[in-house]
C-alpha cells in the first residue's frame, strides 16, 4: 500500500522538516490501487529524495509529496500505468549543466559543500537503481533559484 508507504515517510521526515522552518506535505490524487514493491526499497527510495529535498531547501520552504496513478498515454512518456509519486522542493535548484549526471554514483553537485556535509554523492544513484529494478524510472526537472521536482513512475501490475 504506497499511501501507507508515503505517509509513515513523510511522518518520519516532519521532525527535520519543522525543525529547519519548512513545510511539508503529501496529496494523495485519486484512488491509489496497490502495488508489489519491495517496500523496504521504497521507503529507502522515498527517504533519499526527502533528506535531499529537506537538505537543499532553505529555512521558510515548501516541500510537497505527490501520489497518483497516470495512463501509458501521457505527457510523462510513460509507455504503460503506473503509480507516479513525486518530491517537490522550493530549494535551490540544480543548475541545467549537473540534470545530466545527478543520478550518477558518486556525482555532487558542489563538491566542496558536499563533503562538510557529509554527502556521498550516492543517494540519488541508488533511487535511480532502485527504481529501475521495479521496472521502473525516475527523471527530476528542476531550475536554479526555484526548486526541483523529482518524479517516480513504477509500472502497475497487468491485469490477469
Amino acid at each position: 500500500n504506497m499511501v501507507d508507504l508515503l505517509r509513515r515517510k513523510v511522518s518520519q521526515s516532519e521532525i527535520k522538516a519543522l525543525d529547519k522552518g519548512l513545510q511539508l506535505k503529501l496529496d494523495v490524487h485519486g484512488e491509489i490501487p496497490e502495488v508489489k514493491v519491495d517496500p523496504a526499497r521504497m521507503e529507502q527510495v522515498i527517504a533519499n529524495l526527502l533528506i535531499n529535498a529537506i537538505r537543499h531547501t532553505p529555512s521558510g520552504g515548501k516541500i510537497t509529496v505527490s501520489l497518483e496513478t497516470v495512463t501509458g498515454d501521457n505527457a510523462y512518456q510513460l509507455d504503460k500505468p503506473s503509480l507516479l509519486i513525486s518530491v517537490a522542493d522550493t530549494g535551490e535548484g540544480i543548475a541545467p549543466e549537473h540534470l545530466p549526471y545527478i543520478f550518477d554514483r558518486f556525482y555532487r553537485v558542489e563538491s566542496s559543500r558536499s563533503k562538510n556535509e557529509g554527502e556521498t554523492g550516492l543517494g540519488l544513484a541508488i533511487v535511480k537503481q532502485m527504481v529501475e529494478a521495479h521496472g521502473g524510472r525516475v527523471w527530476v526537472q528542476s531550475e536554479p533559484g526555484k526548486g526541483s521536482l523529482f518524479y517516480v513512475a513504477i509500472p502497475l501490475a497487468e491485469a490477469d
